[in-house]
């Protein structure tokens, strides 16, 4: 990478203030004393009093305070995937969908460079535990088909792949169909236990729950969600259960992939309950998270006198020297970062999406570009730089969406 360049004074004076003139002495007041009372005074006759009318419009009473999410630990053990795993990837819209942006594959390829997967997304939008939504795939005609249809066309398909690694995603449909919480996951306990029963013998099974996302308030005529949270929370809940009971990791997104109302951040969903673009690049950072893995993204910074300083991650820097009109270093970066493959929108949005953050500090006042494989990638000024500047391009970029 090569680095390479292309006060106002606030003065004050204090206002005088003439003294106060000083406060005459005040006499002193002569104490009279009162006769003393040797009997006490007759009471007075009591009246009657009146109701006290309120002040103002009935005050409702305060709701009591909403109960705090249950807490799941995170496991410290990391996941670590081996050459030759078949990942399956199984659940409802959430999966189905997040096959067309690929973010999560994508980091899990990243994190387990070198290794040969295999990915079997069989996600099925509005599908459950029990399959329900595969009802009528089968090759029997129309009004033929048996009671558990569904169940079987999924059944079948786990048991083809063999998966060694299983990533389950339900929960979204489940609570807005007729179905109970108590069905959902006894359907989920005999889904868990027909992948255990048909995995791959090459390697160990690993198994990962992911609960649903929150019911995102997008304003509008969209229903802010808040009684389906509700319903939502509890099957968050349930999965996190499973997963502490079946040793699985848990991707919470429905804590992690939380915005708050007026944030300046883009939204997460298209329409409150189905993840857009970005909405999916952040599910798979909190994957990445949830699964113990160091982040695939970047920082560094290089300090006046050359040297690198503390703190950096995600690249392994080397022969740093110092120029005439700039800076020139190595730089190996463990893996390739996580990008973002849609058009970038305001400087936030880029801070949100960057790749990583490159500070260079003692730099001379002026306009500085960073070039990498002589491509130039961003050029800033001396105190962008120093801040720390967010890099969203270069040809490791290149590279990934390739």
């Amino acid at each position: 990478m090569v680095l390479t360049a292309c006060a106002i004074a606030v003065a004050g004076q204090a206002l005088g203030q003439a003294p106060k003139p000083p406060v005459p002495p005040q006499p002193k007041k002569q104490i009279v004393s009162k006769p003393v009372r040797l009997n006490p005074p007759p009471a007075k006759p009591r009246q009657a009093t009146k109701p006290v009318p309120p002040a103002g419009p009935a005050v409702k009473p305060k709701s009591p305070p909403k109960p705090a999410l249950k807490s799941f630990l995170r496991k410290t053990q990391k996941l670590n995937l081996i050459d030759g795993d078949q990942v399956l990837l199984i659940g409802d819209g959430l999966v189905e969908q997040a096959q067309k942006q690929g973010y999560l594959e994508y980091r899990i390829t990243v994190q387990n460079s070198g290794k040969k997967l295999h990915f079997h997304n069989i996600g099925w939008s509005g599908d459950t535990p029990a399959g329900i939504a595969r009802d009528g795939l089968g090759t029997r005609q129309a009004g033929h088909e048996p009671a558990n249809e569904g169940w079987l066309q999924l059944s079948k398909q786990i048991t083809d792949i063999k998966p060694t690694v299983a990533i389950i995603g339900y929960g979204m449909a489940s609570s807005l169909d007729d179905s109970t919480l108590e069905q959902f996951k006894s359907d989920y306990q005999r889904l868990v236990g027909h992948i255990k029963a048909n995995a791959g013998k090459k390697n160990r099974l690993r198994l990962v729950f992911m609960s649903p996302i929150v019911h995102e308030d997008l304003g509008g005529k969209l229903p802010n969600g808040q009684a389906h949270n509700e319903s939502l929370e509890k099957y968050r809940e349930a999965i996190g259960d499973l997963a502490t009971e079946h040793d699985a990791w848990f991707v919470d997104l429905y804590r992690y992939l939380r915005r708050r109302k007026g944030s300046p951040t883009p939204p997460l969903t298209t329409d409150g309950i189905h993840l857009s673009d970005y909405g999916y690049w952040v599910m798979a950072s909190a994957a990445e998270y949830s699964f113990s893995w160091l982040p695939s993204n970047f920082r560094f910074g290089i300090m006046d006198d050359g040297t690198e300083r503390g703190g950096g991650y995600g690249i392994k820097l080397a022969n740093i020297s110092q120029i005439a009109n700039g800076v020139t270093l190595d730089g190996q970066f463990e893996g390739l970062p996580p990008y973002f493959a849609r058009e970038k929108k305001g400087n936030l949005f880029t801070q949100q999406t960057a790749i990583g953050r490159i500070q260079f500090l003692g730099l001379p006042e002026g306009r500085y570009t960073l070039t990498a494989d002589k491509v130039e990638i961003l050029t800033a000024d001396t105190k962008e730089w120093a801040s720390g500047a967010f890099i969203d391009a270069g040809p490791d970029i290149d590279q990934a969406e390739e």
